[in-house]
């Protein structure tokens, strides 16, 4: 969005989770009544329903990227790729939309291109692939999945990545995490780690509080998650394809780690 001279533009609710990030230029953005600096370097993420005006400055008018995020839409109604941004739009309060838990909390939440690369990345993305005009629905889910995974990790460190874990243990869990379908015994670990099966359980029990295998175990759970919302594959076929060959053991894991059966997960988040 390139803002131009005594552009005082505003909207009285949006509802969407708006991902706005400084490109060039300076000015203000008024979220909620209270006026914040928004920087080329700056990333935002406004909360949902929120209120917005846009007061960029009058000689170096900021370029900013936009991005909606509508993050819970109920599996049984339509995807329609609009955001409303007054309360007498036709979507403005449906029960088939609605914000979710993304790890940064509710509020407002500010951070930088420097701390977050890629999440700077993806919005310019998604705002480059509108600007193209309207993708198709399969195009934006796969782009909401995107940065909704982005934004869910952006204030954690994944363990593979920790720094103050030791060296083996992080090999161990990148080795893991790069394909875990594949058959993993604790003895292919230890291997991996070149130490013995007792120093490896040890490792994980010290600094990731479980075994080796049941952090396997959640890796897998985690991956099957992903497919289950962003594929149409058989729910047997993810469960081979993330490494558990029996289905039945597959189900009971799935619903013992989210609470959820696995076709429960694909009706609450899948889209139609």
């Amino acid at each position: 969005m390139q803002a131009h001279p005594g552009d005082h533009s505003g909207y009285p609710r949006v509802e969407s989770r708006m991902l706005l990030a400084g490109n060039s230029g300076r000015g203000r953005v008024v979220i909620n009544g209270t006026e914040h600096d928004l920087r080329p370097d700056m990333i935002m993420v406004l909360p949902w329903g929120h209120q917005v005006a846009y007061r960029p400055d009058p000689a170096d008018p900021y370029l900013v990227y936009g991005a909606h995020l509508i993050p819970w839409h109920a599996a049984d109604q339509p995807v329609e790729l609009a955001v409303p941004h007054h309360p007498d739009h036709p979507l403005a309060g449906v029960g088939w939309r609605a914000d979710a838990e993304l790890g940064i909390g509710d509020e407002l939440w500010v951070t930088d291109e420097t701390s977050h690369p890629t999440l700077k990345t993806l919005i310019k993305l998604i705002a480059q692939v509108w600007d193209r005009g309207t993708p198709d629905v399969e195009t934006a889910r796969a782009l909401g999945v995107l940065v909704t995974g982005e934004l869910r990790a952006a204030d954690q460190i994944l363990p593979q990545n920790d720094r103050r874990l030791p060296l083996r243990l992080r090999r161990v869990l990148t080795w893991v995490t790069a394909e875990p379908g594949r058959p993993i015994t604790v003895a292919d670990l230890a291997a991996v780690a070149d130490c013995s099966t007792a120093t490896l359980t040890r490792l994980f029990r010290r600094h990731l509080d479980t075994s080796p295998l049941a952090w396997v175990l959640r890796v897998r759970i985690d991956a099957a998650k992903e497919l289950i919302i962003t594929t149409s594959l058989p729910l047997a076929q993810i469960a081979r394809r993330v490494g558990i060959s029996d289905a039945y053991y597959f189900s009971r894991q799935f619903r013992r780690h989210t609470g959820q059966s696995p076709s429960a997960w694909r009706r609450r988040w899948a889209g139609p």
